[in-house]
């Protein structure tokens, strides 16, 4: 079992990527968890989302799964 944090269109405040941060070393615990370590999956950019913070667009995903694709590697998991 592999777990993914979500991307969401939100802020990169400090009480936010803690939060995020948090959530990440839990699920850790409990099987590995692929995630940029870097934007802790906090996007920026509003053009990849659709009527939510959560929902991608239909341009998002070929995005995400490029992404994805790089953190399986990255985290050697077959």
């Amino acid at each position: 079992m592999v777990l993914g944090l979500s991307w969401i269109y939100g802020s990169t405040d400090t009480e936010t990527l803690s939060n995020i941060s948090k959530t990440a070393e839990e699920l850790g615990k409990i099987a590995p968890v692929l995630y940029d370590k870097e934007t802790l999956n906090v996007k920026t950019d509003s053009s990849l989302f659709a009527e939510t913070h959560y929902h991608l667009n239909p341009y998002g995903p070929r995005t995400r799964t490029s992404e994805l694709v790089e953190q399986f590697k990255a985290a050697n998991i077959k």
